[in-house]
């Protein structure tokens, strides 16, 4: 099994809603290749079944079930696709004004990775919305690329005979710049949304409450002086790149601040406020066969809050989070680690950029290229 799973998990990176059995299946692969569903059953990974999506998904994509688990549709950002594997009625159209936006005709491309989000309307079942970023470049030329605006597109999948409709889409959320990266986070109420963004430099968060469609709470809340940290565009592209961290709980934030800064917050879910914990530094890695070093990029927590999981180009990396001094309880755990081809035979050439995902099985997953890694934890 490991052996197919190595030759069909190209590029994965899932995001899931943590609720009900709305992550009970997985979708990867891109149209050149047959893709693979994982089918998780009690929390259980049980079975998985291959397809040839429409949709190229080698850079990120949300697979959404419905409460009792079944697959009903999937999107890589700029496209919406249904059970039956076709697009979704009325979904063209998404990001309309972005240079990356996707065409009316195939190629059925990505949008980005890490920076949208699907979440349930907790008011009305069987409805969810697509939060995503309008990129564009940035105002400062050095960040590169920016949200210009964040955008909700409903999906009801209750419509078009149970393949679902798009009832809208590109409605505005917030007119104003902000990194790529869009977080939603469930209210304490267990009903309603906190979607966290962050401006450019970091300086500010913006959060949303949204309750079904509608903003009925907004903070611009001050987080801290950065210019310490944005020495060069490196760490400007890193900031506004992969930059916020969500714990499974919801409770904790993991913000990046140019390419070796950490900070750790505490969110109340309840308020919308956040508090400085602690921070730490991560440095840059280097590695036989690179030519240049490397920051750490994509970080996870575990679901008890205590702890933080990263890749560098040296392995796996565990950080105690309650420990006074963070930078010193950092771990290797694993690595490095070697991409593996079709035949099954290693390159020296690390991999550093290993999207996480939590199953419902609690595990931890990495899926990159032809690289495979699940975690017990």
């Amino acid at each position: 099994m490991m052996r197919l799973f190595l030759l069909l998990f190209l590029l994965l990176s899932v995001s899931v809603c943590l609720a009900q059995k709305y992550d009970y299946n997985w979708l990867s692969g891109s149209p050149a290749n047959q893709s693979a569903i994982l089918k998780f059953n009690n929390k259980v990974l049980s079975s998985f079944d291959t397809i040839v999506p429409i949709l190229y998904t080698t850079i990120g994509i949300v697979t959404i079930s419905d409460k009792e688990g079944i697959m009903r549709f999937y999107t890589n950002g700029n496209y919406i696709t249904d059970s039956s594997h076709q697009l979704m009625a009325n979904s063209l159209g998404l990001n309309e004004g972005s240079p990356w936006r996707g065409g009316k005709a195939q190629p059925y491309i990505h949008y980005c990775r890490f920076c949208y989000q699907v979440i349930p309307d907790n008011y009305d079942e069987g409805v969810f919305y697509l939060i995503h970023p309008l990129l564009l470049q940035a105002s400062d030329p050095e960040f590169v690329v920016s949200s210009a605006k964040t955008y909700i597109t409903k999906i009801d999948i209750n419509r078009n005979n149970g393949l679902g409709e798009v009832v809208y889409k590109n409605r505005i959320l917030l007119d104003q710049e902000t990194s790529q990266i869009v977080k939603a986070v469930q209210h304490g109420n267990g009903k309603d949304w906190w979607i966290i963004l962050r401006s450019i430099d970091g300086r500010y968060y913006h959060k949303l409450l949204l309750q079904r469609d509608s903003v009925i709470d907004y903070k611009l809340d001050y987080n801290t002086e950065t210019k310490a940290f944005l020495k060069n565009i490196l760490d400007k592209k890193a900031t506004v790149g992969f930059s916020i961290n969500i714990s499974p709980s919801g409770n904790y934030i993991l913000e990046r601040l140019g390419r070796t800064h950490i900070r750790l917050l505490f969110f109340d879910r309840c308020t919308g406020e956040t508090h400085f914990i602690n921070d730490f530094n991560v440095p840059l890695e280097t590695h036989e066969g690179r030519t240049r070093a490397s920051e750490v990029i994509l970080y996870t927590m575990s679901i008890n809050d205590q702890f933080a999981y990263a890749w560098g180009l040296n392995g796996l990396y565990q950080w105690d989070l309650k420990a006074e001094d963070i930078a010193k309880s950092r771990v290797k755990i694993f690595g490095a680690p070697l991409e593996i081809d079709f035949n099954e035979v290693e390159y020296d050439w690390p991999v550093d950029l290993l999207p996480p995902a939590f199953g419902p099985d609690g595990r931890i997953y990495f899926f990159y290229w032809w690289n495979h890694y699940v975690m017990n934890i």
